[in-house]
């Protein structure tokens, strides 16, 4: 699967074609700018899918479990 969206910072493509000629500390200064930004913006998403991985993680466990409970049994 190719991977289309970027969800942290500026897309790649369109950051190099306005920044190549820049200088490196005008460049660093907005990549950094950009990356503080989309950072502040996908905490809460980032947060729900914390949850949600431990919640899948929580049935898998009890899946195993009951698997090998009943096995034994």
């Amino acid at each position: 699967m190719a991977v289309t969206r970027f969800d942290l910072g500026p897309e790649p493509s369109d950051f190099y074609a306005r920044y190549a000629a820049a200088p490196r500390d005008a460049a660093l200064a907005q990549l950094l700018s950009d990356l503080l930004a989309t950072q502040h913006s996908y905490a809460q998403p980032m947060s729900l899918k914390t949850g949600r991985l431990v919640l899948a993680l929580a049935v898998l466990s009890l899946t195993i479990l009951y698997s090998v409970l009943a096995i034994a049994s």
